[in-house]
């Protein structure tokens, strides 16, 4: 669109250069209407805002939420919708649709397997290892639940020894100095007592 603009007003610009320099007006706009012409078809082209498979998606979630309205007793509508936006990466809204379907079907593992995993999208590590957990309950057969477990325990684990690692060292070699070496910046504003910030 740009480069159609810039185009018009170069092309006009000669025109009216040619007009001036043999005193007559310009009356052919013909190529400057076209090139217009075009920077306008060119915005019709434009994307939609959702693609198709956006608006699908909006379509089902609508849906699903008829369904639930008129009949609010179904425990796969809820599981639906759910299901819906945590695929959708809608997690705030996953979390909550599932808690919607627990309590419809509080018996059903894979409810509370896949809001743990709803909860892990958010860093909220004790939360999804509870519906984790509660999954493994119902059933222990759920391989791919105590998979989830076993890596919320090493996300967990891979947390707290990071936080643990000194400013300037690592867990490998403590004797490592910080980068300011004995030395550490003040917050106060005053100037640290070493040979380095002494004054003249």
């Amino acid at each position: 669109m740009i480069k159609v603009v810039l185009l018009t007003t170069l092309f006009s610009m000669t025109q009216l250069g040619f007009a001036e320099s043999s005193k007559k007006p310009v009356i052919d706009m013909t190529a400057a209407n076209q090139a217009h012409a075009l920077a306008k078809a060119g915005d019709k082209k434009d994307q939609p805002f959702w693609s198709k498979d956006q608006t699908k998606q909006a379509e089902l979630e609508k849906k699903y939420q008829a369904e639930i309205e008129a009949n609010p007793d179904n425990k796969k509508t809820y599981a639906y919708l759910a299901g819906l936006y945590l695929t959708n990466n809608k997690t705030t809204k996953a979390i909550d649709a599932y808690q919607d379907a627990i309590t419809h079907d509080a018996e059903n593992p894979k409810l509370f397997a896949a809001l743990s995993i709803a909860y892990l999208h958010h860093a909220k590590y004790d939360m999804a290892k509870a519906m984790a957990d509660e999954a493994l309950r119902l059933n222990p057969k759920l391989t791919s639940v105590s998979k989830i477990n076993e890596y919320i325990v090493a996300k967990k684990d891979a947390i707290e020894a990071a936080s643990k690692i000194p400013a300037g060292g690592t867990k490998a070699n403590m004797s490592v100095k910080a980068p300011h070496g004995s030395v550490m910046p003040t917050v106060s504003g005053k100037m640290p007592a070493d040979s380095i910030h002494k004054p003249k």
